[in-house]
C-alpha cells in the first residue's frame, strides 16, 4: 500500500534453548575441571597418568553436580543480556565477560572447594591452571553465545519444541555421564607394578658356586658400610663379602625367570687405604651372565662393571653403592648364570691374594619377581586401612584409658566410635623388634629383629603392606623414627615410603604431607602406615598443649648434667640405688625435675593426639571415614621412675609393654571395650583380613575384632637391651597369663653379680596384678608352682618361635651404630 510504512522487524528471542546451553556448559565445565585435575596430578604430584585419570573419573559425578549451577547461571545471564538481535556490541561483550568470569572461577576452583573425591586443594589449581581454565571457558562461552543469539520461531509452543531436543540430550548426558565414565574405568582400572622377593641369594649359600676366593677368606655374609653419612646411598646393606680376588656364580632356575636382580657393589670404610698401606687403591667389580644356550661355550657377557677408588681422608660423600642396573635393577631370564667378580686394579691375582682379607663385595643380591596388579577403589566392604603407631606412648597417659588430664580428645573420639583394648601388649619395650612385629604379625624371636646384632627385616618375611598390595591396595608409609628406614628393609611392600635417617622429626614436619597424600589418593583403596614420635624425647610439644597439660620448667633443667639423657645414663650406671640395689632415684633426679619430665611428656602426648586428629579429620572431610578402618597403637611405653629408671628398652614392666590399642571403622564394634589379654602384633592379621588378605607365616592368626579374641592365650614380650640388678645389655623375657606376670632373665643374677657368677638358669620375678597392679612386689618365692609353669611355657614358646626363623641374622653396621649413638639408644659407657 502506497504510503504505508514497512512492518517493524519481529523480535528474535532465544526461547528455552538457553536451558540446553546451560546443561551442556555444565558438562563441558565438569569435563574440563576433571581433566585439569588429572593433568595436575601427573605433572605436579608425579602420579601415574592412568591413576590420575582414574581418580578424576571417580569424582566426575560430584564435579557435574557442582558445575550445574554455574552452567545454568551463565546461560541464564546470556539469555537476559542477549534477548534480541538489537542487543548491541556492548551487551554482547558484557554477557561474554560475565559468563567467562563465572565459568573460569568454577573451573579453577576459586569460588568452589572440591568435593570429597576431588584430588587437589583449590589454591594449587588456581596457581597452576587458572589461566588455562579461563581461556577454555571463554572460548566455550563465546561459541555458545553465538549459537544461541536467537531463533526466528513462532509462538510459545514452537519455541518450546525448538529447545526440547537440546534440553533432553543435556539431561540424559548429565544423568549418564558419571555412570558411563565409572563403568569404563571399572572395566580397565589403572595398574601398579608389584615387586616381590623371589629368592634371597645371600640366604641360599648351598647354590653359590665359588670359582675363586682369597686364600684366607671364603665369601661370607655380613653388613657392609661404604660410609656412615646418610646423605648418600652409602648405609649398611647385607652383603656377600668377596675379598679380592674372588669370583662367585649363581644360576637362575629353569622356571624362575624372568626375574630382576637387585645388587650393589661397595667397599666398606674399613677397607680403605690404611689397611692397604698405600695412599690410593682402586677396586674393580664386574657382573657378567651366560645364557642357558651358551653354557657349553662358557661365554660370559659383561652386563655391569665399575671401579671404586679409595684413598686417605676420602670425603664420605664420595663413598657410596654402585647399583647394578641402577635403581631399576637388571632383568635375568631362566637358566642364565650370573658371575660376580672382585679384583684390585694394578695387582695380579697373586699380589691381591697376598694382601690381608678386605671387606668389599656386593650388597642386597635379591631376585625379584615383578607382577602387575590393578588398583582398586575403596568402599565400606573393601575399606582403606590407616595404621597409626605413636612411638613411646604408654597406655595410662591417654584420657580414654582413665588419665585425669585431657591428653587425647581425638583418640577418645576414635575409641568412642570403635573398639578399645584395655590389656594389649607390645612384643618388646623398644622400637626395632616391636615395630617389626606389628608389620609382620610375628614375635621378635620369629622375625629375627632382636638387637643391634640382628636388626635387618628379612626379605623372606611377608609384611602387612605386601599382603595388602597384592589385593590392589596402594601403599604408603611415613615414619618419623630413624630406626624405621629402607636401610633396614622396613619399606618392603610400600609403593611410597617417606623417612628421615638422621634423627627424629616431629609430626608438624610430616602430617601436612600425610593429609595431602590422603587427599590425592581419595577413592583409591589404600593402606597408610604412619609412625609418629611426639612422645619420644627430645620433647617439643605445641605451646597450646604445654599450657593445658604441662607444668613449670625448672631453670636448672637441661643445664649441665641435668636432662633426661644425663639422668638416664647415671641411673643405668647404678647411681640412684643403695648398696643392696634398693631404688632411690630421688638421690639423682630432683623432685621438680622428675615432675617436669612427666608433665612435658603429657604435653607431648597431647601434641601427638592433635596431629592424629588432623589425619582423622581429613578422612572425615573427604567423606572417607565410613570406608576406612583406623587402628591406633604404640610400639612401647616410657618409664618415668616407675621402677627407678627412665625412658625405655631396659625393662619389660607394664609402663613399657602395656600399650594403647584402638580400632574404628566399618566392621569394627562401636563403643566397645575388650578386656582380653592380647598382643598388638595381631594387628597385622586383623588388618590383612579387612583387605581380604592373609599372612602365610603367621601360624596363630587372630582377628582382634572378633568376639573370640579372648581365646588368644598368654602373651609374650621382651627386650635384649635389658637392665637386671645393675647389669646392662642382657635379654629379659616376659609373659602374662591371667593376673600373673613373669619376668625371666636367663643370665640374671643378684645385684651387680658378674654374668659368669650368675646362677645357672638365670632369675625370675613374679607379679600378681590383682593384688599388685603396678608390679612392685615380687612373689616368686611364694608361688613356685606358678613360676615353673609359666617359665616352662615361656621357654617352649621361645624355642618354637626361634625354630621358625630361617634367615641370615645381621648386626648393626657402622652407619647404624653411629645413628644409634646420635639418637641416644647407645651409651658409650656400655
Amino acid at each position: 500500500m502506497v504510503g504505508s510504512s514497512s512492518p517493524s522487524p519481529t523480535p528474535q528471542r532465544p526461547g528455552p534453548s538457553w536451558l540446553a546451553l546451560g546443561l551442556w556448559t555444565s558438562i563441558g565445565l565438569a569435563l574440563l575441571r576433571t581433566r585439569l585435575l588429572a593433568e595436575f596430578q601427573v605433572h605436579q604430584r608425579q602420579i601415574e597418568a592412568a591413576t590420575a585419570e582414574w581418580h578424576a573419573a571417580l569424582g566426575l559425578t560430584a564435579e557435574l553436580l557442582a558445575a550445574l549451577p554455574f552452567g545454568l547461571a551463565a546461560a541464564g545471564l546470556a539469555r537476559l543480556m542477549m534477548g534480541n538481535r538489537q542487543a548491541g556490541y556492548y551487551r554482547t561483550f558484557w554477557a561474554l565477560v560475565s559468563v567467562t568470569t563465572i565459568c573460569g572461577w568454577h573451573g579453577s576452583g576459586f569460588l568452589w572447594a572440591p568435593p570429597g573425591r576431588a584430588l587437589l586443594r583449590p589454591e594449587f589449581v588456581v596457581d597452576a591452571n587458572a589461566p588455562l581454565a579461563v581461556l577454555a571457558c571463554t572460548l566455550m562461552a563465546a561459541s555458545l553465545l553465538w549459537l544461541g543469539r536467537g531463533q526466528r520461531v513462532g509462538g510459545i509452543t514452537a519455541r518450546l519444541t525448538a529447545g526440547l531436543p537440546g534440553i533432553a540430550l543435556g539431561l540424559v548426558a548429565c544423568l549418564c555421564l558419571g555412570t558411563v565414565y565409572g563403568i569404563w574405568w571399572a572395566a580397565s582400572p589403572p595398574t601398579m607394578t608389584v615387586r616381590r622377593v623371589h629368592r634371597e641369594l645371600l640366604a641360599d649359600e648351598a647354590r653359590w658356586n665359588v670359582v675363586e676366593s682369597h686364600p684366607q677368606a671364603e665369601p661370607y655374609v655380613d653388613l657392609l658400610t661404604p660410609a656412615v653419612d646418610y646423605r648418600t646411598d652409602s648405609a649398611d646393606l647385607p652383603s656377600l663379602i668377596m675379598s679380592p680376588p674372588c669370583t662367585v656364580e649363581f644360576t637362575v632356575g629353569e622356571d624362575e625367570g624372568p626375574v630382576v636382580l637387585r645388587a650393589a657393589a661397595g667397599v666398606d670404610q674399613e677397607a680403605g687405604a690404611l689397611r692397604l698401606q698405600s695412599n690410593r687403591w682402586v677396586f674393580g667389580f664386574s657382573v657378567s651372565k651366560r645364557t642357558a644356550a651358551g653354557a657349553e661355550t662358557d661365554e660370559f657377557k659383561p652386563i655391569f662393571s665399575t671401579h671404586i677408588e679409595t684413598f686417605r681422608d676420602q670425603p664420605m660423600l664420595e663413598r657410596f653403592w654402585r647399583r647394578v642396573g641402577g635403581h631399576e635393577g637388571m632383568v635375568l631370564e631362566s637358566g642364565e648364570t650370573l658371575r660376580l667378580t672382585t679384583w684390585i686394579d694394578g695387582l695380579s691375582a697373586e699380589q691381591a691374594a697376598a694382601q690381608a682379607p678386605l671387606k668389599v663385595g656386593f650388597g642386597e643380591l635379591l631376585l625379584e619377581k615383578p607382577s602387575v596388579q590393578p588398583r582398586q577403589p575403596s568402599s565400606p566392604q573393601t575399606p582403606n586401612i590407616v595404621l597409626i603407631l605413636q612411638d613411646t606412648q604408654r597406655q595410662d597417659r591417654l584420657s580414654c584409658y582413665g588419665y585425669p588430664k585431657p591428653t587425647t580428645p581425638h583418640i577418645d573420639r576414635l575409641a568412642a566410635r570403635g573398639l578399645r583394648f584395655d590389656n594389649a601388649y607390645a612384643t618388646a619395650s623398644w622400637t626395632w623388634p616391636s615395630t617389626a612385629s606389628v608389620l609382620t604379625g610375628l614375635q621378635p624371636e620369629a622375625h629375627g629383629v632382636l638387637d643391634d646384632d640382628a636388626c635387618y627385616l628379612a626379605h623372606q618375611l611377608e609384611t602387612l603392606p605386601e599382603a595388602l598390595q597384592s589385593r590392589g591396595y596402594t601403599t604408603a608409609g611415613f615414619t618419623c623414627n630413624p630406626l624405621i628406614v629402607p636401610q633396614k628393609n622396613f619399606d618392603q611392600g610400600f609403593e611410597f615410603f617417606d623417612c628421615n635417617t638422621v634423627g627424629f622429626r616431629k609430626s608438624e614436619h610430616i602430617v601436612p604431607q600425610v593429609t595431602r597424600w590422603i587427599e590425592e589418593h581419595a577413592g583409591t583403596r589404600f593402606f597408610l602406615y604412619l609412625h609418629l614420635v611426639d612422645p619420644h624425647a627430645p620433647h617439643t610439644p605445641r605451646q597450646e598443649n604445654l599450657a593445658l597439660l604441662g607444668g613449670h620448667k625448672p631453670e636448672s633443667f637441661n643445664g649441665e648434667g641435668a636432662g633426661i639423657a644425663d639422668y638416664n645414663g647415671r641411673l643405668l650406671r647404678t647411681e640412684g640405688h643403695s648398696e643392696t640395689g634398693v631404688s632411690e632415684p630421688e638421690t639423682v633426679v630432683p623432685e621438680d625435675h622428675a615432675r617436669w619430665m612427666s608433665d612435658v611428656y603429657d604435653a607431648s602426648v597431647g601434641t601427638g593426639d592433635w596431629w592424629v586428629g588432623q589425619v582423622t579429620q581429613q578422612l572425615e572431610a573427604l567423606g572417607l571415614a565410613d570406608e576406612t578402618v583406623v587402628a591406633y597403637t604404640s610400639d612401647h611405653g616410657e618409664e618415668w621412675l616407675d621402677h627407678g629408671l627412665l625412658t625405655h628398652g631396659h625393662a619389660i614392666h607394664k609402663e613399657l609393654t602395656l600399650i594403647p590399642l584402638v580400632m574404628a571403622g566399618p566392621g569394627v564394634r562401636e563403643g566397645a571395650v575388650e578386656t582380653a589379654v592380647t598382643s598388638n602384633r595381631h594387628l597385622a592379621s586383623t588388618l590383612a583380613a579387612f583387605g581380604g588378605a592373609h599372612l602365610e607365616q603367621v601360624i596363630d592368626p587372630i582377628n582382634l575384632t572378633s568376639p573370640e579374641v579372648a581365646d588368644s592365650g598368654p602373651v609374650m614380650f621382651g627386650t635384649h637391651h635389658g637392665w637386671w640388678n645393675g647389669r646392662q645389655r642382657q635379654p629379659i623375657y616376659g609373659t602374662r597369663e591371667g593376673p600373673w606376670v613373669l619376668h625371666f632373665a636367663p643370665h640374671g643374677g643378684d645385684w651387680k653379680v658378674p654374668e659368669e657368677e650368675a646362677p645357672l638358669g638365670g632369675q625370675v620375678r613374679l607379679y600378681n596384678l590383682d593384688e599388685d597392679p603396678d608390679e612392685h612386689q615380687d612373689v616368686a618365692s611364694a608361688h613356685p608352682e606358678v613360676v615353673e609353669r609359666l617359665r616352662a611355657s615361656l621357654l617352649a614358646r621361645l624355642e618354637e618361635q626361634a625354630s621358625r626363623r630361617g634367615t641370615v641374622q645381621l648386626k648393626a653396621g657402622a652407619a647404624t651404630l653411629e645413628m644409634l649413638r646420635g639418637i641416644g639408644y647407645l651409651d658409650d659407657g656400655q
